[in-house]
């Protein structure tokens, strides 16, 4: 494949204190790459560079659905390969039509792999001798060897050697005279279901023949995955591919899993990956879904003083159900604690109502909290997510939304990007931003109105504690100023929830927030901007 990079530099080189790359360049060759990136990092994978995927035991596979879960995490890989270790089926019989039926629904499910899959047996698939010749006449020989690009694989009948001597003496044999073969393979590697270093000799017929500085050996069975050098072998025993697994904590290795093997020059890099950890296109989908499920716009969070009824509106997005709970904490309200619980379909939408009356002058704001559980359909975990506490502002009219708006300058996307300022959205993607600080927003509310209260949200990052540095100004005829918040000083973080400022009731027609620093960068930021109307309490 032709690979065509363009790169924009100054004066048409690259500073990189190397040498001067010109704009444009294609390439056709990992070497030719290697030149362009000026050698940043090690140079890229070789020509026959490749991967392959190795994984263990499915034993218990028809009472479960680990199989489908597990080829369905391989592919997304893209390996060149797939090499199993045995324990494919269930086995323990002499039923021959039950065999046929275990290997016919289990070849079903590798036939949805997007990679060759080759066959290894183990105890459960070749248990007694009516077994093995079952396997031996679907599949050909349980013992076998191949090369890809320049590297030896050899795949071994280790049960089977356990248990007849003869079968043994003649396996071992035609090793030898396969190892030979391959003398000059650049890496060979072993693929069996028992880890022959426990069975002296069974190992000794390993180790006497193949080359210790070039071989690396990979075992299952035993569903626990360890590292070992025996006799300078490189061994990996894997831990479970589909069988049942108990280690959810990933400590003691018993886990669902397999290998992702990278093979270039030198010895080959083995990454142990998590079956339920591979994640694709659709969990990053989910978890849009997700975000998007449990989003509560703060423009929803509002009661009049006077009390009323809150409407908590929910969809879920996600394609499970999700149940929905929720609990009103309205301390000097009536009822003090109000608690529901729901379930949503996929794309269903559902509204609560929250009766609230005061039940004291000036009553402390409500908060709510909501709790969502779902189970995660890639990995069939169920999850619980809390949101963070929302306050029910006092809202009686936001005063702000779509009113003409001017600024000292914009930062980004274009000269109008201060109207995101007043657009009724309180998300961090949509701001208006300026830099260096200080810099100033103000905002005409086409007439004047009673104010005593004005609420400013800033881009909030949690991680970076970012906080900012401003006042707030009315005026009545935007000449005359006066400061009704001074958060000059402020060395708070930012949330979500922004910054709620109270005065006395004054009549003005123009707002002006003047920013003055950004703890993050010298940019300042106005996610929203809101005033209030002063109310009459009855």
């Amino acid at each position: 494949m032709r690979l065509t990079v363009c790169l924009f530099v100054l004066s048409g080189m690259l500073l990189s204190g190397v040498g001067c790359i010109p704009q444009h360049i294609s390439t056709e060759t990992p070497q030719e790459l290697s030149w362009m990136t000026a050698s940043r990092g090690r140079a890229p994978n070789s020509d026959d560079a490749f991967s392959f995927v190795v994984v263990g035991d499915g034993t218990g596979w028809q009472a479960s659905t680990d199989w489908p879960r597990t080829i369905e995490r391989i592919n997304l890989l893209k390996p060149d390969f797939v090499m199993s270790l045995g324990g494919l089926i269930e086995g323990e019989t002499e039923d021959l039509a039950e065999l046929a039926k275990q290997w016919d629904q289990f070849d079903a499910m590798i036939a949805k792999l997007d990679a060759p899959f080759f066959y290894c047996v183990g105890n459960h698939d070749v248990t007694n001798p009516v077994m093995r010749s079952a396997f031996v006449e679907r599949y050909g020989r349980s013992f076998y060897s191949f090369n890809y690009k320049g590297r030896h694989f050899i795949v071994l009948d280790s049960h089977t050697a356990m248990t007849d001597e003869a079968f043994a003496v003649k396996q071992y044999a035609w090793l030898k005279r396969d190892v030979a073969a391959a003398a000059g393979a650049k890496q060979i590697f072993v693929f069996c279901n028992m880890p022959l270093r426990r069975y002296t000799r069974h190992w000794r017929e390993l180790r006497d023949t193949l080359p210790v500085e070039r071989t690396t050996i990979f075992n299952g069975q035993t569903h626990d995955l360890m590292y070992l050098e025996t006799d300078g072998f490189a061994t990996y025993n894997m831990g479970p591919g589909a069988a049942i697994a108990t280690d959810t904590a990933h400590t003691l290795g018993n886990f669902r899993m397999f290998a992702n093997v990278s093979v270039d020059e030198g010895q080959p890099t083995v990454a142990i990956l998590p079956v339920d950890e591979v994640l694709g296109t659709n969990f990053a989908k989910l978890a849009a879904a997700a975000r998007k499920t449990i989003e509560v716009d703060a423009s929803d969070l509002g009661i009049s003083r006077a009390g009323g009824t809150y409407t908590l509106r929910r969809t879920n997005y996600l394609p499970v159900p999700v149940k929905i709970s929720a609990v009103m904490d309205a301390s000097g309200w009536a009822p003090k604690i109000a608690r529901t619980e729901f379930t949503l379909a996929p794309g269903e939408s559902a509204e609560m109502a929250f009766p609230l009356k005061p039940v004291i002058d000036d009553p402390p704001k409500a908060e709510l909290f909501l709790e969502y559980e779902f189970t995660v359909p890639q990995t069939q975990r169920k999850v619980t997510l809390k949101t963070e506490q929302w306050e029910l502002n006092y809202f009686e009219k936001n005063l702000t939304t779509f009113k003409p708006v001017t600024c000292s300058s914009s930062e980004l996307r274009s000269e109008k990007s201060m109207e995101y300022a007043v657009d009724g959205i309180v998300d961090n993607y949509s701001y208006w931003g300026a830099k260096p600080y200080p810099q100033w927003l103000r905002v005409d509310l086409d007439k004047p109105h009673k104010l005593n209260t004005i609420q400013v949200f800033t881009v909030y990052q949690l991680a970076q504690k970012r906080y900012y540095q401003y006042t707030v100004e009315v005026s009545a005829d935007g000449e005359n100023w006066t400061q009704v918040a001074d958060m000059s000083t402020n060395t708070t973080p930012a949330t979500h929830k922004g910054d709620m400022h109270k005065f006395a009731p004054r009549m003005a027609r123009y707002i002006k927030v003047n920013m003055l620093y950004n703890s993050a960068n010298p940019g300042v930021h106005i996610v929203e901007l809101r005033a209030f109307e002063a109310q009459t309490v009855k």
